[in-house]
């Protein structure tokens, strides 16, 4: 896009100049209370501001704007703002936020010390209570039926990570959820499809303890117009081995009178790990969005969707839901069971869908488990540890973070590890400026600057140490190149650096592990989603795939460590789509004026250097709308910034393709552009990348040796390593990537049930001497290595229940073949040619594919067809 990138002013010192603006935050500053409807006095001191910015924060992450552009008089040295508390507001912890503008000089910030607190009022004069013992509860036990649910996905570095968390209603013994459909389901923002997901469920098994999330769970219905999904619990195989869940009744009869008493169970944020229970009334109903809802008291906020509201003979008559922005705040709204009952009755009996992800997630969370009890955290890829204090605690919550800290201090020190994927190996060059980059996509970096920069030498690993302020507030990070990724350790001392020995002490165990793994850089991309495109990169540049349908793609200039490429997919809007090239480079210039006018406070301006809305980028591609821009200084000057940016118009999608370089030297600028511009060469709207050089139809296929390589991995020794399987099908070649292995795999895999399965050996290196998952005290490496299945547990009073009893006809017909376990969870497996199986799960993907791939020349490869 035209002008994404703001700056970063890279200093050594802090010192302020007789114009910068300062800025104090009076009230509120902690501790206060107030209600729904109050007025708050919201005061500060000042120097230097003419205009301010007012927000709200109910996490650290969370900014929600009051008044984004407040002008103020400059001469003034206090400043007020009066504000009255949205009826929309849940009951929770707040902080206020307020940035400060000198117009051309800079910017500054402060928020509220402490948290102060909203409640929300109850309707007829009766206050929620909260209940923490199961007796007081109309159904003792009901509180085992309410689970958190988890809902993770693959995130852009194909990390699985925790979206979001909710609420759901066990309603029946064999383990079926009831919760929203916005709890479980996350829609892609090009095109609002849905994303795969996969759900890690928690049950208490005390009121006051966390729940346990041993199990996972699959989708049997949704529907979005209802807000309404229904869930099956499935058990992880070692974890958990319940077989009838508690449950609760629903009152299908709508008996709910206003007045009535009415408990409400979930899993609110404010409300900590944590099952929540409150008690109030209903308050009345209403029909909005095509259904009935309950209208209660009983105080509810972000996280209890999902959760159960209660009569008191502890049916359930309402599924809470915060799907409605205006259904948010004073009362709890809840849909009410009688609404939904026909659907959920066409729909309970539904075959659970089949989840790619979710032999990924099993593993995840017996690593999530093991973590508990250890104190060392080893990862395979990036191959790293860390070890902690024994008094503190790990939380593995994604794969791409880890954090370290003792959790019943709250004012103590803490440690993140986070995993940075780059698509080349990296050095101590690309630190900084993936720090840049980092804050130019949170939209920040204008807020940002260096404080100091030093290097450093843990254990014999290379790195950096790296103070950066941002809006005045000091973070300080350890930076590692790890292979092809870099590992920053962020870190904070506690209160008056209280934990200082202790963070100390566990950074410096941070350890690079020796790894056999190799790396290959990738240098082309072809896009299967819409708008499809490939194109190859050039010597200079590395591809890096995006798990993303808005941003598939990113190339990374491998010297000019400040330029980096991404190929976007943008939707045709109602104010675009009928506009000519023409028209919409005259859009885009009012949208860079409109931007100009609100950074124009910082000290930026972004500058249109020239464009052209009929750009030829090849022989294919003659009707693109190019725009060059700058970001720069407008009291200086200078330059900060500068891009390059292409528009592809189709009919439902634009493809945006960017060049953003952080830097001001323009001869480096206009070295990389040309590049790029080569590189486009090879850009087309189809599969294939122009000029690939790739067999066409009228290659010669050996049928020879592609009879003899069915069913084989392939390495392709002269290109970087790129893996391929040779489906035995139909002989035809697949290239393996670790964007499609799953999928792909899903696609070529046979059905087989466990008897079948647990007739073919377990190859003893597919399976780990750390991991018992059975849980019968043998681990998993043991009972492979002694013709044992692992997956089943040792009786003791009939041995031998768990040997492998080895079909060899069956064994010889499935080799080189990937099959499908349809009965545990969609594992996938292959089958070597000794007549071994290997599982295939993200953590081993690529070093499973080159300890079983034969060495193939282009040539050999070349005569082997090539598959969709």
């Amino acid at each position: 896009m035209v002008c994404v990138f703001f700056t970063a002013n890279i200093n050594s010192t802090s010192a302020t100049s007789s114009e910068d603006p300062v800025l104090d935050l009076i009230s509120p500053n902690g501790g206060e209370v107030y209600a729904v409807g109050d007025e708050v006095n919201i005061t500060w001191t000042q120097t230097n501001i003419d205009t301010v910015a007012i927000g709200y924060k109910s996490c650290d992450s969370c900014l929600d704007w009051i008044e984004f552009n407040l002008p103020v008089d400059i001469n003034n040295t206090t400043g007020s703002y009066k504000w009255t508390i949205p009826e929309h507001l849940s009951a929770g912890n707040y902080k206020i936020n307020i940035t400060g503008y000198h117009t051309n000089i800079g910017s500054v910030s402060d928020k509220s010390l402490a948290d102060f607190i909203i409640n929300t009022s109850g309707h007829l004069n009766i206050p929620s209570v909260s209940i923490t013992d199961p007796s007081e509860l109309p159904k003792e036990d009901a509180y085992k039926a309410i689970v958190k649910i988890k809902t993770f996905f693959l995130d852009r570095y194909y990390n699985l990570s925790l979206n979001s968390e909710g609420s759901g209603i066990i309603i029946s013994p064999e383990g079926l959820i009831l919760s929203n459909y916005h709890v479980i389901t996350l829609e892609e923002e090009l095109d609002s499809s849905i994303r795969d997901a996969v759900y890690q469920i928690c049950i208490p098994e005390n009121i006051s303890d966390e729940p346990n999330c041993a199990y996972t769970a699959k989708v049997v219905a949704r529907d979005k117009a209802l807000d309404m999904a229904i869930l099956k619990i499935e058990n992880i195989t070692g974890l958990s081995t319940l077989r009838n869940f508690s449950y609760l009744d629903l009152d299908r009869f709508n008996t709910a009178q206003v007045g009535d008493e009415v408990v409400a169970l979930g899993y609110p944020v404010i409300g900590g790990e944590t099952i929540t229970i409150t008690k109030g009334v209903v308050s009345g109903e209403v029909d909005k969005y095509g259904q009935q809802w309950i209208k209660t008291d009983a105080v509810t906020s972000f996280g209890s969707s999902g959760g159960a509201a209660l009569n008191a003979v502890g049916k359930v008559i309402g599924i809470t839901s915060q799907a409605h922005s205006d259904l948010l705040g004073t009362l709890g709204y809840a849909i009410n069971i009688s609404s939904i009952g026909d659907w959920f009755d066409r729909n309970k009996n539904n075959v659970p869908q089949t989840n790619t992800l979710l032999s990924h997630l099993v593993a995840f969370t017996k690593e999530q488990k093991n973590l508990k009890s250890a104190n060392i955290f080893v990862k395979s890829y990036p191959p790293v540890s860390i070890t902690k204090m024994t008094d503190w605690d790990f939380d593995y919550y994604s794969e791409g973070r880890l954090s370290i800290d003792k959790k019943s201090d709250d004012d103590g020190g803490f440690i993140e590890l986070e995993f940075v994927r780059y698509p080349y190996l990296t050095g101590l060059n690309d630190i900084v400026q993936e720090l840049k980059r980092q804050y130019a996509e949170l939209g920040i970096l204008s807020m940002f600057s260096f404080v100091d920069e030093k290097s450093v030498t843990i254990n014999g690993i290379s790195g950096k140490k790296i103070v950066t302020s941002v809006s005045g507030e000091i973070f300080y990070a350890y930076i590692f190149p790890v292979k092809n990724y870099l590992v920053i350790i962020n870190y904070d001392y506690g209160e008056n650096d209280k934990d200082k020995e202790a963070v100390d002490r566990v950074i410096n165990t941070f350890k690079i592990d020796a790894s056999t793994i190799a790396f290959n850089e990738e240098r082309q991309f072809s896009n299967s989603n819409s708008p499809k495109f490939s194109f190859l990169a050039g010597q200079n540049w590395a591809v890096m795939a995006n798990n993303s349908k808005s941003v598939p793609a990113y190339v990374f200039h491998k010297d000019s460590k400040g330029a980096f490429v991404t190929f976007q997919a943008a939707r045709v809007t109602e104010d675009t789509k009928n506009m000519n090239n023409d028209d919409f480079l005259d859009y885009t210039k009012q949208q860079v004026a409109e931007i100009n006018k609100i950074i124009i406070r910082l000290d930026l301006k972004c500058e249109i250097v020239k464009s052209n809305a009929y750009y030829k980028i090849n022989n294919e591609i003659n009707n693109a709308i190019m725009v060059e821009s700058v970001f720069k200084s407008v009291s200086s000057g200078k330059i900060i910034s500068q891009s390059i940016s292409y528009t592809i118009k189709s009919e439902e999608q634009y493809l945006v393709v960017d060049l953003n370089f952080l830097s001001d030297n323009q001869t480096e600028f206009n070295t990389v552009k040309s590049e790029l511009n080569s590189m486009l060469q090879s850009l087309s709207l189809g599969a294939m990348p122009l000029n690939t050089g790739a067999p066409s139809i009228n290659d010669v296929v050996d049928n020879e040796l592609t009879n003899r390589l069915r069913g084989k991995f392939l390495l392709q020794v002269q290109d970087r390593g790129r893996i391929w399987y040779v489906n035995p099908n139909n002989g035809r070649r697949y290239e393996v990537t670790f964007a499609n292995a799953l999928n792909l795999f899903e696609t070529l895999a046979l059905g087989i049930n466990n008897t079948n399965l647990y007739q073919i050996l377990i190859h003893i290196d597919s399976v780990s001497s750390e991991v018992d998952s059975d849980g019968d005290g043998f681990s998993d490496k043991s009972e492979a290595g002694a013709g044992y299945n692992p997956d089943i547990a040792s009786n003791s009073s009939r041995r031998g229940n768990d040997k492998v009893n080895m079909d060899t006809s069956l064994t010889n017909r499935l080799k080189g073949r990937l099959l499908l376990q349809v009965a545990d969870r969609s594992r996938i497996w292959y089958v070597d040619f000794d007549g071994k199986r290997w599982e295939v799960t993200w953590k081993n993907l690529m070093d499973l594919f080159r300890k079983l791939a034969l060495g193939i020349t282009d040539n050999d490869l070349n005569k082997i067809d090539m598959g969709d």
